[in-house]
């Protein structure tokens, strides 16, 4: 069965509109299982084209969130936490013969190709799913239905395409920034004094109703009224005043900023990536691993938005440039409000979920998600961690050595992580 399978698999693919240009074996000297690795490149290989786009943190993460559960729906793999999706999509049972891992690419290939804004970018990933689906055509098993799995992939991708079309993206990039009346409200920074980006983000619909419950507290004023945040700024500028060249590079290595990476969610999912392969995940867990964790991410970024906008506060370049008109941050300030660390919600929230789906692992990152230019511009060097959340606790803190986040935001964007995320994650028992 699984010859005339593959003899026909051109014509299969091209009638599904996924062409495949030829057949060829599995990469050989990977541990990972079969499926593994083409699961993972669906989102990795998004890295230059987000980063040659110059998308943001929200956009991206919207774009993650949405792969993700194309990939999850097109799967046999149900974690818990799809039961209570906001308008969860609804695709049929799986016929007998369906293999997840194409199931899975297809939908996630195809889900890329609809969604980035370029014809260039939709080459690349068709070039790249036809790699990948014929190499799992290739080592399928003989009782794998490759048509029922493409169809299985594109019933699911359809499905959730659908449904992001009413999650609020039109309405909320029509929001307007309004600063607030009462003093150490946002204002725009050097050196582009940009306008508020993406005001309404933080209106966008979650996939879990939970997540419009995290709320943060009130971020703590001082005493002068005039300049509610300048006790907290200095404390920023004194970090600043003494910056040794190992503090410097923690900064540079988790900017992640637009143009240089595929942002912080990016920078994330290549480390999922790298863990899974490390950790030899099968392809099912890792499916779960990718859908859990872009789906939070994206309701991550939602409520730190909602955060950010709720509470509009200005950043410390703004409080101290009051005092010194020369002071400013070692990293770019970004052009939205200061509280909560965004960094710190999006890196809680990976930590985690990669903590619950592989466990405990020691890693170096060389930098992922980072363009080959960037790492060599900004000098970068790899750095180590004992575990996913030692990693997501020194790109919290980076924020505070590039001088662009008080240190109650980064512990606030944590805690905000935490709230989003652990409705995602297995029940302990």
């Amino acid at each position: 069965m699984l010859r005339l399978i593959r003899l026909g698999a051109a014509l299969v693919l091209a009638t599904s509109g996924l062409v495949v240009t030829g057949v060829a074996a599995a990469d050989e000297g990977t541990t990972a299982p079969r499926g593994t690795a083409e699961v993972s490149a669906v989102l990795t290989e998004m890295a230059p084209l987000i980063s040659r786009n110059r998308q943001g943190p929200t956009r991206t993460s919207r774009l993650y969130g949405i792969i993700g559960y194309a990939m999850l729906a097109a799967s046999s793999e149900r974690p818990a936490f799809l039961a209570d999706v906001n308008e969860p999509v609804e695709v049929p049972d799986a016929v007998d013969g369906v293999d997840d891992a194409i199931a899975a690419v297809a939908a996630g290939t195809t889900a890329v190709r609809k969604l980035m804004p370029t014809q260039l970018d939709r080459t690349t990933y068709a070039e790249l799913r036809d790699k990948l689906l014929a190499g799992l055509v290739a080592t399928a098993t003989d009782d794998v239905d490759v048509r029922a799995s493409l169809a299985r992939g594109a019933q699911a991708v359809d499905a959730v395409l659908a449904r992001a079309k009413n999650d609020g993206l039109d309405d909320a990039l029509k929001v307007k920034y309004v600063a607030p009346e009462s003093a150490g409200g946002w204002i725009p920074t050097p050196p582009g004094f940009q306008g508020a980006i993406d005001p309404g983000w933080g209106t966008l619909r979650t996939y879990l109703p939970s997540t419009t419950s995290c709320d943060l507290p009130e971020p703590p004023r001082g005493d002068d009224p005039k300049n509610p945040f300048v006790e907290a700024a200095r404390e920023v500028a004194d970090v600043a005043a003494v910056l040794t060249e190992e503090q410097k590079l923690i900064a540079r290595f988790w900017d992640d900023s637009r143009g240089r990476s595929s942002t912080p969610s990016g920078h994330w999912v290549e480390i999922a990536a790298r863990a899974a392969e490390a950790k030899a995940l099968p392809v099912g867990d890792t499916i779960t691993m990718f859908g859990t964790m872009s789906m939070a991410l994206a309701d991550g970024v939602v409520a730190n938005w909602r955060e950010k906008y709720r509470w509009a506060v200005e950043r410390p370049v703004s409080v101290l440039a009051r005092d010194d008109a020369e002071w400013n941050s070692y990293l770019t300030t970004p052009a939205f409000p200061e509280y909560p660390s965004g960094h710190s919600t999006i890196s809680r929230v990976a930590a985690e979920v990669l903590t619950s789906a592989v466990g405990e692992w020691s890693f170096t990152d060389p930098g992922w998600g980072l363009t080959d230019g960037s790492r060599k511009k900004f000098e970068l060097s790899p750095r180590s961690f004992d575990s996913f959340l030692a990693a997501a606790a020194e790109a919290g803190e980076s924020r505070v050595l590039g001088g662009i986040h008080y240190r109650f935001s980064i512990d606030a964007g944590a805690d905000l992580g935490v709230c989003v995320v652990e409705p995602f994650l297995p029940k302990r028992p």
